[in-house]
Order: structure tokens, then C-alpha cells, then sequence
């Protein structure tokens, strides 16, 4: 949601920039056309020219106001010193007024960032009457935006935030709280994920009761054993033994979890242990309070090992 929102906002921001650019530079177009028509009325019937136009007050004025004859020389220019300017007979505006009757460009300037709107005219003399107007290009008025966007970034960034982070907290909730007994479920979209879920649940279940019998069923008959009895995991602690192999080596404490050398104190069944976890599988003899027993040791590759006293 917060990325969303601050790619729409750039997105509105820009797009509104451009849409507003587009409409003014219309706005220009349209401002200098009719100011042409008007000039261009009064000065076809006006025989000096240059002293009318002086006395229309412009130099203070928004628009730049140019009557340059037909051979390209600037007669009149109410910003600029006539007598500085070059000839502008290869002006593009010039020159489609020259051959249509009026003609229109647009100049952008790197240096001052912004873009000149030129509007010429044709006159019955052969003049050319040039209006232009100087505004902010498209990469100002974005520019002059940017404090704003970015202010209005921050503020619904922050909002988003918080109702993003509440409306999580809305949507996850009943989710949290599902009961799987009751199968309540809130939304009906998460039907197919439930289903699963309580399926793997059941199956999960069957699997540890059937892994659980199977448990009972082999303590039941490794309790029973005669034979000493010993798993050994890979560190060579017990993991299992049964009371047939406590009795022999003469403790009747559960040694799951310790070391074989907490259990057997004689060296060389431990390194027969030990040897046997590391892939040997090893028949060797014991000796406990004068009797004789045999004892076999099978490596369970990459688990342990499993002794056998018998």
C-alpha cells in the first residue's frame, strides 16, 4: 500500500504538471494570437508605425513586441536595443510569415531554463509583426513542484502508514484466532487453505499415533530382551537402552541423553563404541563380575550405532 501510494502520488503529480503545462502553453498561444490580430488590424492602416506602437506603453509590459521588415532588419523592439540585434530573417517564425502570412515556434533556453512562445505576422507593407512571450518550461514547473510533492509525500506517507498497518492488523486477526475444531472459518477465500491445512493436521496426527504404537510396540519388546540393549547416536551418547543392558552394567538409572562412558567404565567396549560409530562393526568379548558376554556393535551410517550384549 505505501509503495502503491507514493507511485500514484509521484504519478498524479507529474501527469497533473504536464496536463497544466500543456493547457497554459495553449493559453500563451491563444493570448499571442489574439494580440497579433488586434496590432495587426490597427497597423495596416497606420502609415508610421513605430511611433503607434511607442505609444502603446510596452516595455514594462510581459510581451516582447518586434516589427522587423521584410529583409530580416528589427525596426522595433520594446526590450532589446535594436541597433545589438542580428538579422532575424532566418527565424523560423519569420520566415513562415514571410511565405504564408504568419508563422509560430517555441524556443527553449538552457541557460535560463525556460521556453519563448514567438507569434509573427505578416503585414500589408511586408513587415513582420513578431509578439513573444518568455514562461517556465515543463522541467521548472516540475521543479517548483517538488517541495510541494514531497510535502504531501510525507503527509500521506504517514497516514497510509497507520491505517495500513491497523487494516493488517483488522485482516489478520480472525486469522489468528481461527479455531480449527470449530472450523469457523471468516473469509471464504481461505477455504482451500484451510481444507489443506486441517487435512495435513489429520494426516499428521494418524502418522504420530501409528509412529507411537510402533514406539510402544518396540520398548515393549526391547524391555523384554534378555539382551543389553544400546543406541548411540553419532556423539556416542545414549539415545535408547533397556533394562536388560542397565542390569548388567549395574545401574538402574535412565541414561538416555549421556555419554556411554557414564554407563560402560571399561576402555575398550567405549573405543569399540566409538570405532563402530565411525562405520566398524566390531564383535568383541566382556567380562562383568566374572562372566563372559558377547558384545556386537553395527554402525548405523551417518547415525550412531547399536550394541548388542548378549
Amino acid at each position: 500500500m505505501l509503495i502503491l501510494t507514493l507511485g500514484s502520488i509521484i504519478f498524479v503529480s507529474v501527469f497533473i504538471s504536464i496536463i497544466f503545462y500543456i493547457q497554459f502553453d495553449i493559453e500563451v498561444k491563444d493570448q499571442l494570437k489574439k494580440k497579433a490580430f488586434l496590432l495587426e488590424s490597427n497597423l495596416n492602416i497606420i502609415r508610421d508605425k513605430v511611433s503607434y506602437i511607442n505609444s502603446l506603453n510596452l516595455p514594462d509590459s510581459d510581451i516582447r513586441l518586434s516589427l522587423i521588415s521584410s529583409s530580416g532588419i528589427v525596426l522595433y523592439d520594446n526590450t532589446a536595443d535594436i541597433s545589438k540585434l542580428e538579422n532575424h530573417l532566418v527565424r523560423k517564425e519569420v520566415e513562415e510569415a514571410i511565405a504564408i502570412g504568419k508563422g509560430e515556434s517555441k524556443r527553449f533556453s538552457t541557460t535560463l531554463g525556460k521556453d519563448t512562445y514567438y507569434y509573427a505576422v505578416k503585414l500589408n507593407n511586408g513587415d513582420i509583426l513578431r509578439l513573444s512571450k518568455t514562461t517556465n518550461s515543463i522541467y521548472n514547473i516540475l521543479l517548483e513542484r517538488i517541495p510541494f510533492i514531497v510535502f504531501i509525500i510525507v503527509v500521506i506517507f504517514s497516514i497510509i502508514q497507520i491505517v495500513a498497518i491497523r487494516l493488517t492488523k483488522k485482516i489478520i486477526e480472525p486469522i489468528n484466532k481461527f479455531d480449527f475444531k470449530t472450523k469457523d472459518i471468516i473469509y471464504e477465500e481461505l477455504h482451500p487453505f484451510i481444507n489443506t491445512i486441517i487435512s495435513q493436521n489429520q494426516k499428521i496426527q494418524e502418522q504420530f499415533i501409528d509412529l507411537e504404537n510402533r514406539t510402544i510396540t518396540l520398548k515393549t519388546i526391547t524391555e523384554n530382551m534378555n539382551e543389553g540393549l544400546i543406541l548411540l547416536d553419532k556423539e556416542a551418547n545414549i539415545v535408547s537402552s533397556n533394562q536388560s543392558a542397565l542390569s548388567l552394567f549395574g545401574t538402574s538409572e535412565n541414561c538416555d541423553g549421556e555419554n556411554i562412558k557414564k554407563l560402560i567404565y571399561d576402555d575398550k567396549i567405549v573405543k569399540n563404541a566409538y570405532l563402530s560409530i565411525e562405520g566398524e562393526s566390531i564383535n568383541d568379548t566382556l567380562y562383568i563380575s566374572s562372566k563372559c558376554y558377547n558384545t556386537i556393535f553395527s554402525p548405523i551410517h551417518g547415525n550412531g550405532a547399536l550394541s548388542l550384549c548378549l
